[in-house]
């Protein structure tokens, strides 16, 4: 099984062909409202590749909370383990711009607050979203299941990759797999190429790193094998949110089925290219 913990947030997502400048307007070609967030999108990827998963995380006693559970469970996610406070569910607003990069503006509500009790629960992999470190009671949560996780495996956000070398140097030791995107990898190493990246966040004690790197695929650097693991081709991204997320969920659901990190890599790459393309 495969537990996820991080931020539940509703996704209110706006796509534009022109990208303003300050003070300037701009016509929204889409509107929509998604239930999102890093560890949500993991546990939907993964769940669709048909193995167990469990999400653990905090969501509002609201009507947002609750279609993000409804969500969830419909997606095959099981939920027993997601509490419910009185802060609100967490929002992100997403500007799309043009060539389906995005801007995102977070607020994290609920998940900021205190889970409680760690519940005992027995899987094979446990994965961490990097925004889960941005305040104290939810970083302390990811640092306790990573304490108790046979196999742990975390995706950094900007913020974590941003503060990395100031506050998280110790929070990489003895991990399964670290999945960085590339400027995240840059901004944790202070190395310019993918390989001296992944060569550098290996020497934290990370057993296999893997570095997203958008369109291209990604690089793996198990320490035994170095390579690149290129995706098919592109023309145009209708939307590039989630991605990184969808790529680390059927990539962990591809390990637990069996598959080495290579294999894994391929076709984590290829569900990432579907998501985007829409």
């Amino acid at each position: 099984m495969l537990l996820c913990f991080g931020d539940l947030c509703v996704d209110l997502i706006a796509r534009t062909a022109h990208a303003p400048g300050t003070g300037e307007d701009a016509t929204v070609d889409h509107m929509a409202i998604t239930m999102a967030g890093a560890a949500v999108n993991c546990a939907i990827a993964a769940a669709k590749e048909d193995v167990p998963v469990e999400l653990m995380g905090i969501a509002g006693e609201d009507a947002l909370g609750d279609s993000m559970l409804a969500h969830l469970a419909n997606n095959g996610v099981g939920v027993q383990h997601v509490r419910r406070v009185a802060e609100p569910t967490g929002m992100v607003m997403s500007i799309v711009h043009p060539g389906g990069e995005r801007t995102l503006y977070s607020f994290r509500g609920a998940n900021a607050a205190a889970y409680g009790v760690l519940p005992n629960i027995k899987c094979d992999y446990v994965y961490l979203s990097g925004y889960s470190f941005q305040t104290e009671l939810s970083r302390n949560m990811a640092l306790e299941l990573k304490a108790q996780a046979t196999l742990c495996a975390l995706d950094p956000s900007f913020q974590f990759a941003r503060d990395f070398r100031t506050h998280y140097r110790e929070t990489l030791s003895g991990l399964r797999f670290l999945l960085p995107n590339y400027q995240e990898a840059q901004l944790m190493t202070g190395e310019t190429s993918v390989e001296n990246c992944a060569a550098a966040l290996r020497r934290f004690n990370v057993a296999t790193v893997v570095i997203k790197l958008g369109g291209q695929g990604c690089y793996v650097d198990t320490g035994t094998v170095q390579q690149y693991v290129r995706a098919e081709l592109l023309e145009s991204a209708k939307d590039t949110t989630g991605a990184g997320d969808t790529f680390c969920g059927v990539f962990l659901a591809s390990v637990l089925q069996g598959l080495d990190e290579l294999a894994a890599a391929k076709r984590a790459n290829s569900a990432a290219r579907k998501h985007v393309a829409g």
